[in-house]
């Protein structure tokens, strides 16, 4: 360990003010530190950027006083597999900079003030980070632009996220949990957020007010001391394809004289402590479509003094006016054993019964399948789906199927072997086109077997091709949570290579030419990287081929399919001609 120590004697007033500094610098990086102790002095920081553009990559950022990075006046660093620790008033302050942080740990340890602290028309992005235990929020935002991903916010003291003023944000497979206050506080600001999960607020799982405009798409919002949502006099709302569950003293949705009429479409809203939704008396009203509002304590729907008029195509407590409501129990798969698990079962009423008018396009449901499945829209969160590919209706499809799959390989109903439950594509021949759904739905597995989880980038299996695949750089969501550290102020990347691999695309084009300088005769990290990335282009028909390959290695594999049919279902995609290249695809394979 390499230390940058601030404290030059025994008093606190013997520190420098800023441990490293950058003023106008371009094309520098800092890497491999452990930078501490700067000064108790106004805007002190362990390391200060003024119109610099360096990269810190690999540091420990501890015990700095105010800030761990200090960025202002133009300044674009990016920060990368950083671990900030007791840094008085936050890990890295932005004001008039636009820095991209990645793989980055920020504990507050319940003494530092927040995470990030962004302003002044500051523009940050944010990928694969922690913000965890601060004093007040893990971020903190004020005229400025923020892009969140796969990151995680747990048990800061007041707010995951304070919004003050004019603040742009858009999140995305990020987890907000356990926040002391709110999990989100936005004012006059602008907020998208998908397949996001803010669990157990003390108080609003997500608080808006002044005119601030929100699009809420395949999230879950569970467990809040309050309300669910509090929204206050916003702009304009848009709430799709979300769980709105078990809210705990309030109501789901809490719309405050809603300037624009609120959209709430195809959620799930249930078992709240009060209503499921409840709205003013003055303010637009909302246009509620596709829903299922059920079993919330108090009623379905709420209005001070006044009535909805805008309800249609809803599964509801109670009666109601408007097209295509129904009552009754929606029917969901799981909800008796898995409070949190609100997919819908086969025989639920609410499958096919939404809006046969509306307009879907390419939408998905909380599980990032399809919105309409078969025909006409579900009623909820959900739409109901259950993979062809699985064959022996196990709720998986896994080698089993593909047993099925590889027996039936390449023939039509005249042959023997012919099984009418493969032909995925419905044209009376076991094919390529068969094939390509197969491997879409490969590892597909029915959300409801154990519970929704929140599982950023992929949606329910990994199949070749399906949106959403995760890089292998990429941690999961729960991976991040826990920093995967075994202590405290320890990286969350470990090994030179591994964060070189995970390098941003803007951080790998300012800092290959400092990795590439290495002594004659050595091998850099960077080279070692790059060995593994370039290897020839994989093609779909080679991917496919390890895909098989790595799937008979296993020796329940070789138990469950006879080895003639696995031969001549690998040697005839073997043979398969690339259409770009004209070549054939050669893959040895021992058997």
């Amino acid at each position: 360990e390499t230390i940058l120590e601030g404290q030059i004697g025994e008093g606190y007033y013997e520190a420098v003010k800023h441990v490293v500094t950058g003023d106008g610098i371009e094309d520098s990086i800092v890497d491999g530190f452990t930078i501490r102790n700067s000064a108790d002095s106004s805007n002190g920081a362990g390391i200060y950027l003024d119109n610099a553009y360096v990269s810190i990559v690999n540091c420990k950022i501890k015990n700095n006083y105010d800030y761990g990075i200090y960025t202002e006046n133009y300044s674009y660093p990016d920060i990368h597999n950083c671990t900030f620790i007791d840094n008085v008033n936050s890990g890295v302050y932005s004001s008039t900079s636009e820095p991209d942080i990645s793989y980055c740990i920020f504990d507050g340890n319940s003494t530092t003030v927040e995470g990030l602290y962004l302003t002044a028309g500051s523009s940050i992005d944010v990928i694969d980070s922690v913000f965890k235990n601060h004093y007040y929020d893990g971020i903190y935002g004020d005229n400025a632009f923020l892009t969140v991903d796969n990151s995680a916010f747990n048990d800061n003291h007041y707010e995951g996220l304070y919004l003050q003023s004019d603040v742009t944000t858009f999140l995305t497979n990020c987890s907000i949990e356990t926040s002391g206050e709110h999990g989100i506080y936005a004012a006059n600001s602008d907020l998208t957020m998908e397949h996001c999960l803010v669990d157990r607020s003390a108080d609003n799982g997500l608080y808006m007010v002044g005119y601030s405009n929100l699009t809420l798409e395949k999230c879950v919002i569970r467990y809040s001391g309050q309300d669910g949502l509090e929204l206050s006099q916003n702009s304009s709302t848009a709430i799709k394809n979300c769980w709105i569950h078990n809210n705990v003293t309030g109501a789901g949705i809490y719309f405050y004289r809603p300037v624009e009429t609120p959209e709430v479409r195809n959620n799930t809203i249930y078992g709240n402590y009060t209503y499921g939704i409840q709205v003013s008396e003055l303010g637009a009203d909302p246009n509620i479509l596709n829903c299922i509002i059920y079993a919330n304590d108090s009623n379905d729907l709420y209005r001070e003094n006044e009535d909805f008029e805008k309800v249609n195509y809803s599964s509801l407590q109670n009666p109601r006016s408007g097209s295509g409501n129904i009552t009754g129990d929606p029917g969901f798969m799981n909800i008796v054993t898995d409070p949190n698990d609100l997919h819908l079962d086969e025989t639920s009423q609410c499958k096919d019964t939404g809006d046969p008018n509306g307009s879907y396009g390419s939408e998905t449901d909380i599980d990032d399948e399809k919105r309409i499945e078969y025909g006409r829209v579900d009623m909820g969160a959900d739409e109901y789906y259950l993979s062809n590919a699985d064959f022996d209706d196990d709720g998986i499809v896994n080698f089993i199927d593909y047993a099925v799959f590889a027996a039936a390989w390449q023939t039509e109903p005249a042959d023997v072997n012919y099984n009418d439950v493969c032909d995925l594509q419905d044209n009376n021949n076991i094919d390529f086109n068969d094939l390509a759904l197969f491997c879409e739905d490969w590892l597909w597995e029915k959300g409801w077997s154990d519970g929704w989880m929140m599982l950023v980038g992929s949606s329910g299996g990994e199949g070749f091709g399906r949106q959403g695949m995760i890089a292998e750089t990429t941690l999961g969501i729960e991976t991040v949570k826990s920093g995967r550290t075994a202590h405290k102020d320890d990286l969350m990347l470990s090994s030179a290579i591994e964060s070189l691999a995970a390098r941003p695309e803007r951080l790998i084009g300012k800092s290959d030419k400092f990795y590439r300088v290495t002594a004659f005769n050595t091998v850099s990290a960077l080279r070692e990287t790059e060995r593994r990335r370039n290897t020839t282009d994989e093609l779909d028909v080679k991917k496919l081929l390890d895909w098989l390959a790595e799937i008979w290695v296993d020796p329940e594999v070789r138990q469950e399919i006879d080895e003639r049919n696995w031969l001549r279902f690998y040697e005839s995609i073997q043979g398969y001609k690339d259409v770009s290249s004209n070549r054939e695809v050669e893959t040895p394979v021992a058997f």
